[in-house]
């Protein structure tokens, strides 16, 4: 007796469809993991970028004070006269 090997009646996937179903979705997955680490490294630089120009404001905020400040001995200058 001859076996029936109908391939309309065939049910499920062949490897050659889930190979590359897995192919697509590691690629997809791959992507999405680029994007995600782009985005970290994008964040961490902007962080750096901002924590630098909180610091420099601070530090000219501060020296312009004393700068202002330069000669000035508040009480002490009322006993030198």
């Amino acid at each position: 007796m001859k076996p029936n090997f109908n391939m309309q009646h065939s049910r499920g996937l062949s490897l050659i469809e889930l190979m590359i179903a897995m192919v697509l979705g590691l690629t997809l997955s791959a992507g999405v993991a680029q994007v995600y680490v782009s985005t970290m490294i994008t964040e961490r630089s902007q962080d750096a970028r901002l924590r630098l120009q909180e610091n420099g404001r601070f530090a000219l905020n501060f020296l312009s004070q004393e700068i202002r400040m330069g000669g000035y001995l508040g009480c002490l200058g009322a006993l030198g006269d």
